[in-house]
């Protein structure tokens, strides 16, 4: 086991919700080495992907929106509606509200610092 900056983001747990008027929330919890939430603002790379083991990024985004929920922030998209630098809030919470009129079907894929990732379940849109 390596050497571990205090308050780093190394996990995550990832939970998405239900589908309400053709958006779902997928929020994320961050947390520290020990398992426990992050206490402080982390930062983390994310994207959608088409694959659940979250291999490659999908060719094909949202037909609407992703935008950042109540918690966190969206420090810079990398590629439109599909990959961003995210920021939490001082207690490792960010959420994202992903939009879409039709059926389609991602994976949230979480970067942490280390280069490890976490895969959402599927975020499921029905037509």
């Amino acid at each position: 086991m390596g050497w571990y900056p205090a308050n780093a983001p190394l996990n995550a747990v990832i939970t998405v919700g239900a589908e309400a008027n053709d958006a779902i929330n997928v929020a994320i919890q961050l947390k520290d080495a020990g398992g426990a939430d992050l206490a402080v603002p982390g930062y983390v790379t994310a994207f959608l992907s088409d694959d659940s083991g979250g291999v490659a990024i999908s060719g094909t985004a949202p037909a609407t929106s992703v935008a950042i929920g109540t918690d966190g922030a969206i420090i810079k998209e990398l590629t439109t509606k599909l990959a961003w630098i995210l920021q939490s809030e001082a207690d490792g919470d960010i959420d994202l509200t992903i939009t879409e009129t039709g059926a389609d079907t991602w994976y949230l894929v979480v970067v942490l610092p280390d280069g490890s990732q976490v895969v959402s379940g599927a975020i499921t849109f029905a037509a």
